[in-house]
């Protein structure tokens, strides 16, 4: 054979060697998580606690919010972990959350067979000083500074929060409420404007409130006992 007929058949050999050495692809590997909160038979129990309770130094700066965390539990109903899923804002709040979370009862999932297996849920605790689940919280006795503190905290923490300093939000509705508790007729598309003009009000009353701290803020504003009742709702 010619050198150049030898090299020619060297050449249709060679890949065909290489692709008969090469290792077998490996297995495709299937990661099946364990159950969320939704895709169970039986959906995981926790025992419902609301609120929690922070230092006092924590309160005087005006920390006030709510954080959830994923609890993952064990089929013998045991806490396996805690990952935080949206923060409060506030490290302490969060981590206070977070402590009274792995002192709670848990009851895990079952499948399709009634079998306890790994699961999910969330737990969700909060504290806030006008809150009345809060130990020491709620509007009878909510002063003005208690007011200036959690709104100056609050906004200072996000100036564009998702959801809105409570206080301020029942505030601009109130009127509306009023008016819905007394069955009075208003006209719905004026809505949105009058609760526009309220808005305005509302650094008003912050400024009222800087310079009476000691004043509650039910002596401060219209429909006292409205604003009493809506925010008992929450």
């Amino acid at each position: 054979m010619r050198r150049g007929a030898l090299i020619f058949a060297l050449a249709l050999v060679a890949p065909a060697a290489a692709q008969q050495a090469a290792p077998a692809p490996p297995p495709l590997v299937t990661i099946v998580p364990a159950p969320g909160e939704t895709d169970l038979y039986e959906a995981p129990k926790v025992e419902r606690v609301k609120a929690v309770d922070i230092p006092q130094w924590a309160k005087d700066a005006g920390h006030n919010g709510l954080a959830t965390y994923r609890a993952t539990i064990a089929p013998d109903n045991s806490l396996i972990g805690l990952e935080l899923k949206s923060s409060s804002g506030s490290a302490v709040i969060d981590a206070a959350v977070k402590a009274r979370a792995e002192t709670l009862w848990y009851r895990a999932g079952t499948d399709a067979a009634g079998k306890p297996v790994e699961s999910r849920t969330l737990v969700s605790m909060e504290y806030a000083r006008y809150d009345w689940k809060s130990p020491g919280g709620g509007v009878e006795t909510y002063t003005c500074g208690d007011l200036v503190r959690e709104f100056d905290w609050f906004s200072a923490l996000d100036p564009k929060p998702e959801l809105p300093f409570l206080p301020q939000q029942v505030y601009e509705e109130l009127r509306m409420w009023a008016r819905i508790e007394k069955r009075e007729q208003f006209d719905h598309k004026a809505m949105p404007a009058e609760i526009a003009a309220r808005a305005a009000h509302w650094p008003l009353l912050i400024e009222r409130c800087r310079k009476a701290p000691e004043r509650l803020m039910l002596d401060e504003i219209d429909y006292p006992d409205t604003f009493r009742r809506r925010m008992a709702q929450y």
